[in-house]
């Protein structure tokens, strides 16, 4: 059990992506713990119980409620060692790769907001 201020709770108004009366989801552009709040296109570090030296890190795409279920789809990110290794050795500690992979995932297990910047901002 976790205190209420220690879950993520909905930010801002619910809309519908569709006009379909019958369809339950109701997505919302923002979320909230504490002090903390994230959007639609933050990136965030994700709980995992594997490796602490690879967190699992993912861009926000969409957030939902459905059958009282708070949901994120995930974009992911994968560090440089789960990946077909490369002929070039990533010169950039901490480098991530953007991925094409997504996944639905409970609201609940992010962790916290994280900033992934592109390889030109970062230099």
């Amino acid at each position: 059990f976790l205190p209420g201020g220690a879950l993520w709770r909905w930010m801002g108004p619910a809309y519908r992506r569709t006009a379909r009366p019958r369809h339950r989801k109701l997505f919302y552009r923002s979320i909230q713990r504490g002090e903390e709040t994230l959007h639609v296109g933050d990136a965030a570090v994700f709980l995992s119980t594997g490796r602490p030296d690879r967190p699992y890190i993912g861009r926000i795409v969409a957030l939902w409620e459905a059958r009282g279920a708070m949901a994120v789809r995930v974009k992911w990110f994968y560090h440089p060692e789960e990946t077909v290794p490369c002929q070039e050795q990533l010169q950039y500690p901490g480098g991530l790769f953007e991925s094409p992979h997504t996944d639905e995932n409970d609201v609940q297990t992010i962790s916290h907001k994280c900033e992934v910047l592109p390889l030109p901002q970062y230099k």
